[in-house]
């Protein structure tokens, strides 16, 4: 698994959030104080693209579908990015490969 997010949300007056990449975070709040703030873990298994729950060569090839085929997005942006370098691109597809492949680093 990968480390929980912590979601922090800032709000005035009253607000509809969806956070984008963490699944399941939408609320609805009213805040006619002002300022309030939300905490929100979210638990995720880096390097599963799909979030079928396990790491797989279908992963790799949803991220590479994405990425060049027009394929569809993750619904958990962070668990694509495999290798944990903060970005979902190619090198995520392929430390995924050679995590299954070649015994390398796991996710």
């Amino acid at each position: 698994m990968g480390a929980a997010l912590l979601a922090v949300l800032s709000l005035v007056p009253s607000a509809r959030l969806q956070a984008q990449g963490i699944p399941g975070l939408e609320l609805d709040i009213p805040a006619p104080q002002g300022f309030t703030r939300y905490f929100r873990e979210v638990s995720f298994r880096r390097g599963d693209f799909n979030t079928d729950g396990s790491v797989d060569i279908s992963d790799a090839i949803a991220t590479f579908v994405w990425l060049f085929a027009g394929g569809e997005a993750s619904t958990c942006t962070i668990a694509g990015d495999t290798n944990n370098d903060s970005a979902v691109d190619l090198s995520d597809g392929v430390f995924s490969l050679a995590y299954l492949f070649r015994a390398g680093a796991e996710p």
